[in-house]
């Protein structure tokens, strides 16, 4: 059974903390942990949430409530209010309300002062940390049986109906987090036929293949051996090392976008056997080419924004140059 842990740091000598780890939340799975009714209230509400995925997205942190309520011993008192239709809210009623909401709420808080909450929204955080753990040989390290058990939970749950994953768990299907979570599956584990892989597998294919994937994508896929470079758009590393000041640099970009950039220079690493694995599926044929391929209307809006970003940037540089102000 999973735990919350709080404010702990765990058995990593590598991790360190300036506020003795206050606010740091993680999950430790222990085989021994819980009663009989425990599991069985995880498992009713794991099979609840699967049940109800695609009307209800967010799990709200129905088992880290539990775990929380329990140590507590929490019993809500304050009775609950029921508002008819056509009647009036009045203010008592609306107090007893609020001091309901109050009370449960504060119950909810963890020993250390924080809320633990799930970051339940984008779909593209949990693939690139195993694509990590797998370009530095750490994957079976980093994920045992149980870890992958609930990854695969995660990902089948937020599977959208076609058969695709959207950018968050709210979103439509896309090719950026479809091709994202079909290979993270893979890379865990997930054989090719079994039945998301094998409809993520085909919302792929149904629209071209994993050619049309944004810059990301590419890079990402680039890095793992899925795709060639050629079919990358740049992104010189010699933006990093522009004077500071300029308007340009990409110390300015907003911090996911800076990170985008900056490991898109230097990750690398040797992985044939995934594209054996996985790459030939997910191609419309076998041709190195089309591995390298970017879309004809796509090279053509590309050239045309280059065109256009050289123009307004030399424009711009020798703005900024005659204004006498320092370079770095």
């Amino acid at each position: 059974m999973w735990r919350l842990k709080i404010a702990e740091k765990g058995r990593n000598p590598y991790i360190f903390s300036t506020n003795d780890f206050v606010g740091r939340q993680t999950w430790a799975y222990d085989p021994n942990a819980g009663t009989p009714e425990e599991r069985e209230q995880v498992e009713e509400a794991r099979r609840n949430f699967t049940k109800n995925r695609s009307k209800v997205k967010p799990s709200s942190d129905l088992l880290c409530q539990y775990q929380i309520l329990r140590e507590k011993n929490f019993k809500q008192t304050i009775p609950a209010v029921r508002v008819e239709d056509g009647e009036e809210v009045t203010y008592e009623k609306t107090t007893t309300a609020l001091r309901r909401s109050a009370n449960f709420l504060s119950a909810l808080q963890a020993s250390d002062g924080h809320w633990p909450a799930e970051n339940s929204g984008v779909l593209f955080f949990l693939p690139p940390f195993v694509f990590c753990f797998y370009i530095t040989g750490h994957l079976n390290t980093m994920f045992p049986p149980e870890y992958r058990k609930e990854i695969f939970r995660y990902i089948y749950n937020h599977q959208n109906e076609d058969g695709g994953w959207g950018l968050h768990i709210e979103s439509h299907s896309n090719m950026f987090c479809t091709t994202f979570s079909y290979i993270c599956l893979r890379m865990l584990g997930v054989g090719p036929d079994e039945e998301a892989c094998a409809r993520g597998r085909k919302w792929i294919l149904d629209r071209g293949g994993v050619t049309s994937i944004p810059s990301w994508g590419k890079t990402w896929l680039s890095i793992l051996g899925l795709f060639d470079w050629l079919g990358c758009n740049p992104m010189p590393p010699e933006f990093w090392i522009l004077p500071s000041t300029l308007p340009i640099h990409p110390g300015f970009y907003l911090l996911v976008h800076k990170n985008v950039v900056l490991y898109s220079i230097g990750l690398h690493a040797n992985v044939i056997s995934l594209w054996k694995k996985i790459c030939r599926a997910n191609y419309t044929s076998d041709s190195i080419t089309e591995r390298r391929t970017v879309p004809s209307a796509l090279r053509k809006c590309q050239l045309e924004a280059c065109q256009t970003f050289m123009c307004k940037g030399g424009s711009l540089l020798s703005t900024y140059l005659d204004s006498g102000l320092p370079l770095g």
